[in-house]
């Protein structure tokens, strides 16, 4: 059982933007949220990537996203940074933050948005 959010993103973590609290995009949006709620964390804020194919880039493929880091387990992709993001308290849920993303993965289909999340630990 992982108990530490490092190591849970040592495991999970697809690529290192920021550090171990902002820009963590990981490879289960869904399975991250349980972790960090069970383990007294709270979602900050959230950036969307988009995750692209260079190839359509180079045929001039209109993206919503920018430049950013190459995919590590698939070189023909990359995550380009988008304008879309949204700030979240303490007082959001993870059923909250679970409904904002579905949301806006399915406002901007058919782009393939990743978020990206900044953390916090909560205190007591």
């Amino acid at each position: 059982m992982v108990y530490y959010l490092s190591e849970y993103l040592s495991i999970n973590r697809i690529v290192k933007i920021g550090d171990d609290t902002q820009d963590i995009i990981v490879r289960d949006w869904k399975d991250f949220l349980i972790f960090l709620y069970s383990h007294d964390f709270y979602v900050t804020y959230i950036l969307w990537w988009e995750h692209i194919f260079i190839d359509d880039v180079k045929k001039g493929g209109e993206t919503l996203g920018g430049g950013g880091p190459i995919d590590p387990f698939d070189h023909r992709f990359f995550f380009g940074e988008t304008f879309i993001e949204h700030d979240f308290n303490e007082k959001h849920t993870r059923a909250d933050i679970e409904q904002y993303i579905e949301k806006t993965i399915n406002q901007y289909k058919p782009y393939v948005l990743q978020p990206s999340f900044t953390v916090k630990k909560r205190t007591m």
